[in-house]
């Protein structure tokens, strides 16, 4: 990706210049302060390490003229860690990866390296101007696009996904667009747009029409989408059957290699069985996956985990979850993804108390269990996982 400040901050000047324009009271500003304080043990190189990161948020939105809005926001993400920690084991950051261009990612040092203990990154997560109009909304500029009604794994969510295993999902990361959306009736609505990735070029881009819609109780939807030389097809239904909320989101995607074209398909439900306690089943299809734990890492050359957002390297996956409301400021939930090829496990417990107003505790680990090999390329895929512990304090202003 591009990195260099012309583009970015065309962007954001477009905005600021927007926002003294608006009436006093029709511009906002929000933000939030969230700090984690990670542990983890990596089982594959037998270490063990320390992180500490705290991600700083600032958003401005307005209202320029009646029928626009402005939205800015700027993260800032100091990071300190033990010297033999790689700084991909921070589970809050994510590349970027549809973006025409960027700001420079790292803001101190000047030209870091992989001994660096202290890094303090930035992020120009939201730059986007949208217009209302009667019929349809036009948004131009970096802003969130994520689609799918599936809880653990999207399958036509393939701009921006998020790893299970990441820790901070509050905010889906900015991609470049511009999107129209228009209704169609009470319940319908047609959504197109296009994505841009590096310097604009076409082979790192992606567009798409997505049509949604109500029928027979039912919420549906279907899309098409081009991304970066490759089309997907996706399908979208969720509806509530017998007290309970069901989803089915599946995608075919035919790659530039046709040796790689592969279908994922999320299915699930969830029922509410006390007053206070939700439980969840999903079951994950990953075609792009393999039943041979041997061909891990020889698979994860295909085009789906290179371009389509992939990350899981099994082919079948349960997703069971447990969530409950302890009290009115404390909630507790477990997750686990069990891969039914290898009979490995990853259980995610957490638990958010909330302290005071707008400031929320958080506890949480991700922990893998399978079995191991001391053969190279044998071991189950959550056994390599490192076990990761964190704790966590959140400010929103």
């Amino acid at each position: 990706m591009s990195r260099g400040p012309s583009y970015p901050l065309a962007l954001a000047l477009v905005l600021i210049t927007a926002l003294p324009s608006a009436a006093a009271g029709s511009t906002k500003v929000s933000g939030s302060s969230r700090s984690f304080a990670l542990y983890s043990d990596d089982p594959q190189t037998d270490t063990q390490s320390a992180m500490f990161e705290t991600r700083l948020r600032l958003k401005l939105s307005a209202e320029p003229a009646a029928k626009l809005h402005s939205e800015l926001a700027y993260e800032l993400a100091p990071f300190w860690r033990d010297k033999t920690t790689p700084a991909s084991t921070s589970r809050t950051y994510q590349g970027f990866s549809y973006r025409a261009g960027d700001l420079e990612n790292t803001l101190y040092p000047a030209a870091p390296d992989s001994s660096d203990s202290f890094v303090v990154s930035q992020n120009l997560d939201r730059a986007f101007i949208s217009y209302r109009a009667t019929t349809f909304d036009l948004l131009a500029g970096r802003q969130p696009v994520a689609f799918g009604s599936a809880r653990a794994a999207n399958p036509t969510d393939v701009l921006a996904p998020y790893p299970y295993n990441t820790i901070a999902k509050e905010e889906r990361i900015g991609v470049d667009a511009i999107r129209l959306r228009a209704p169609l009736g009470e319940l319908s609505e047609l959504d197109l747009g296009a994505i841009f990735g590096d310097d604009f070029r076409e082979d790192k881009s992606a567009a798409y029409l997505r049509l949604k819609g109500y029928s027979l109780g039912t919420d549906f939807s279907v899309m098409a989408m081009r991304f970066r030389e490759h089309i997907l097809y996706g399908l979208d239904l969720a509806r509530a059957i017998g007290g309970a909320g069901t989803w089915l989101e599946a995608a075919q995607v035919f790659t530039s290699n046709p040796d790689d074209d592969y279908l994922s398909l999320s299915a699930g439900a969830e029922y509410l069985l006390a007053e206070d306690l939700y439980a969840s089943l999903e079951y994950h299809h990953n075609g792009a996956g393999t039943t041979n734990r041997r061909e891990y890492l020889t698979n994860s050359l295909r085009t789906a985990y290179i371009d389509g957002g992939v990350y899981l390297l099994a082919r079948d996956y349960l997703i069971p979850g447990l969530s409950y409301q302890a009290t009115p400021l404390l909630s507790l939930s477990l997750s686990i993804i069990y891969n039914t090829n290898d009979r490995s496990t990853l259980l995610s417990p957490s638990l958010e108390y909330n302290v005071a107003v707008d400031l929320y505790l958080g506890l949480g680990g991700f922990a893998g269990t399978g079995g191991k090999s001391g053969q190279p390329g044998e071991s189950s895929e959550f056994s390599n996982y490192p076990d990761l512990w964190y704790a966590s304090l959140s400010y929103y202003f």
